[in-house]
């Protein structure tokens, strides 16, 4: 995905989950933490994948179906399948998750917004956590589905609290106990 000289890849992992995982939980494809310092565009068309992306800093423009969004420090963007998807940056730092899930169409379903080719959450600051247990997890030579797993769901029930019960500044005890219970 991140192929260009203007992207360096801080960290790449690429994963074949089991039938169980794949049949029962979520699961990432690929896992990729990237800093842009030049120039970049991609291209590509998501397939069978759902992506998430996550800006550390900077900023980038991300057009979904000739939607675009615009992406900077502590946003996060989910991609649904099957859409055309347009990166730009200049410079940006991010995560970059290609994943699936038994349970994400329903989850992205019951988040609302089902004509959007993605969810963009702005302001998402309290989500960076899950991004680095993943990269964490990522580092092993066995992996830890199950909090894979967690992890993406975690990102997901995030999004869908947010939505449906304001997000952290609106409710700041619900945020806390709901990332205690997370963690």
């Amino acid at each position: 995905m991140f192929n260009d000289e203007s992207a360096t890849i801080i960290h790449n992992d690429s994963y074949e989950a089991k039938d169980f995982i794949k049949n029962s939980l979520f699961y990432y494809k690929q896992f990729y933490q990237v800093e842009i310092k030049d120039e970049y565009t991609l291209k590509f068309d998501t397939g069978d994948s759902y992506y998430m992306y996550y800006v550390e800093h900077g900023s980038m423009f991300v057009t979904l179906n000739r939607k675009m969004f615009s992406l900077t420090k502590n946003d996060l963007l989910v991609v649904k399948k099957n859409v055309d998807v347009s990166i730009s940056a200049n410079t940006c730092k991010l995560y970059a998750v290609e994943f699936d899930g038994r349970l994400t169409s329903d989850f992205l379903t019951a988040i609302g917004n089902v004509d959007s080719p993605g969810i963009s959450m702005i302001d998402f600051s309290g989500i960076v956590m899950f991004f680095i247990k993943l990269k964490e997890l990522s580092l092993y030579d066995v992996r830890n589905e199950v909090y894979i797993s967690f992890s993406i769901e975690a990102i997901l029930v995030e999004i869908y609290t947010r939505i449906h019960y304001g997000n952290d500044k609106d409710n700041p005890q619900n945020y806390a106990i709901l990332q205690a219970i997370f963690y």
